[in-house]
């Protein structure tokens, strides 16, 4: 169980290879007294939310990977990957304690402008780049000669 945002408990699952790196750094970091946080500070209290912002971006700056990291963004990520395999919307839901269905449907928006592209690399995209030419002096049967007159 883990304490969320508003109070909220939540259940994470986790791999077994991430488990024990989970407890491998219990080892590393020795006991804590009881009820203490499994994450805690250097004075043995929990993480404050800034404490944890500077790391993830003090070591996303070391990873050199070109952009600014914020837990926001890998949050952000992790929902965004789940929805470009296929994952079911409730699913991506539940994982990011969203209350709300419509709170995850952004990261299907997200994705709309990926179906674009798709269609865009489609072989029929080039092929109408091909005939494209013809297409101003082809008259359609609902066409009219003249352009419509602009309302007022």
């Amino acid at each position: 169980m883990v304490n969320g945002k508003g109070g909220h408990e939540r259940t994470i699952p986790i791999t077994q290879e991430f488990a024990e790196v989970l407890r491998r750094y219990a080892e590393a970091r020795g006991p804590g007294l009881p009820g203490a946080p499994f994450f805690r500070s250097r004075f043995g209290g929990p993480l404050s939310r800034g404490a944890v912002y500077e790391r993830v971006r003090t070591w996303g700056q070391r990873s050199r990977v070109g952009i600014p990291i914020s837990p926001h963004r890998i949050r952000h990520t992790f929902a965004t990957h789940l929805v470009r395999i296929g994952e079911k919307l409730p699913v991506v839901q539940h994982l990011l304690g969203h209350r709300l269905i419509t709170s995850t449907q952004i990261y299907v928006h997200l994705t709309a402008e990926d179906l674009r592209s798709a269609v865009a690399r489609h072989p029929i995209a080039s092929l109408l780049a091909t005939v494209k030419h013809l297409l101003p002096s082809a008259r359609l049967p609902f066409q009219r000669t003249r352009p419509f007159p602009l309302r007022r």
